[in-house]
This record gives structure tokens, C-alpha cells and sequence, in this order.
């Protein structure tokens, strides 16, 4: 199972247009927060102590909180290329059980959305110490890092049931931008 989940990794990462179009619904947040809702959410903020603050830290966690689910879907695509491909039945006449497979891409896609979502949550916690001078304390982190593994976890695998009835790569970039703009909106 370790070894399907390295491979599905490693075909993941070797496809960089796949990569950075795992990140297009949070840029696409980021840009529309930076365009049109700062100052909404600012102007709305005006009363409290530390608006700013808050709307990007609160922006930055839902960031985040997409990111788990939209690099999910970007590493299932390799199980959809493998079911287009007839990959999975060579994978299931190898030595490796049943549910070893699903496990596999699974694993990939929740290791994925774990690495790169603490990497945003580093990039997020330097931007709002650098802009506000506010860190989170080291029993904040422990919190974080466990709701992190939780929501990776989690996230691939609601992602997994999803791209289970998918069977061409058309279907995945149609359901990507369909979640991907869900997620944008609701986070």
C-alpha cells in the first residue's frame, strides 16, 4: 500500500500543470478576497479592535481548509488516468489484496493535501507575524497541526467516494471545477 501511495505521489508531482491547477480555487479566493472582500469585511469589521487581523487570518484559514480537499481531487486524477487506462486491473493481478489500491490512493492524496496544506499554514503564520506581529503559541500549533492531519484525512477521503464514480479525465476537470468553485464560495 506504501508503495501505490509513493508511486501515485510521484506521478502527482511529476505532472506541474496538474500541480498548480490544484491551486487555482485558491487563487482564485485569494484574488476575489484581495479585489472585492477585504474592504467588504473591513467596512463591516469597522467598530472591532483588530479587523484586519482578523478578516486575513480568518481568510487565510479557509485557504487552507480548501486546500486539503482541491489537491485531493488533483491526486485522484491518477486514479482515474489508471481506471481509463485499464491500470487497475495489472495493479489488481499483482500481489497487493483488494483494498490495497483504494488505500493507496487514498493514503497519496491525504499525505499530498497534509504536506501542502502545512506548507500554506507556515506561509500563513509568517505573513500574519510579519504583518501584525501575532504568532500562535506552541500549544496553539500542536491544535493545529492535529486538526491539519484531521482535515487531510478527511478530506481525501470525501474526495475518494466523489472520483469513485468518475471514469475519464473530462469528468474530473468538470467535478474539479464544480468543487473547487463550491468550496471557493462556502469558504
Amino acid at each position: 500500500m506504501l508503495q501505490l501511495a509513493r508511486r501515485n505521489d510521484m506521478l502527482y508531482f511529476r505532472d506541474k500543470s496538474v500541480v498548480m491547477l490544484s491551486f487555482l480555487a485558491e487563487g482564485i479566493m485569494l484574488g476575489l478576497y484581495l479585489l472585492f472582500l477585504r474592504r467588504q469585511l473591513l467596512a463591516a469589521f469597522a467598530g472591532m479592535a483588530n479587523a484586519a487581523l482578523l478578516a486575513d487570518a480568518w481568510m487565510l484559514a479557509g485557504l487552507i481548509s480548501v486546500t486539503a480537499v482541491t489537491t485531493a481531487m488533483g491526486v485522484y486524477g491518477v486514479a482515474v488516468e489508471d481506471r481509463a487506462k485499464n491500470a487497475g486491473r495489472d495493479l489488481y493481478i499483482s500481489p497487493v489484496g483488494r483494498t490495497a489500491l483504494p488505500l493507496g490512493y487514498w493514503l497519496a492524496a491525504a499525505a499530498v493535501g497534509l504536506l501542502l496544506s502545512f506548507l500554506l499554514l507556515l506561509f500563513s503564520e509568517a505573513y500574519i507575524a510579519i504583518r501584525y506581529g501575532v504568532r500562535l503559541g506552541a500549544g496553539t500549533m500542536e491544535k493545529v497541526y492535529a486538526v491539519l492531519i484531521l482535515v487531510s484525512a478527511s478530506g481525501a477521503a470525501r474526495v475518494l467516494l466523489i472520483v469513485s464514480f468518475l471514469k475519464s479525465s473530462g469528468a474530473l476537470a468538470g467535478c474539479c471545477t464544480i468543487v473547487g468553485a463550491m468550496l471557493g464560495f462556502l469558504a
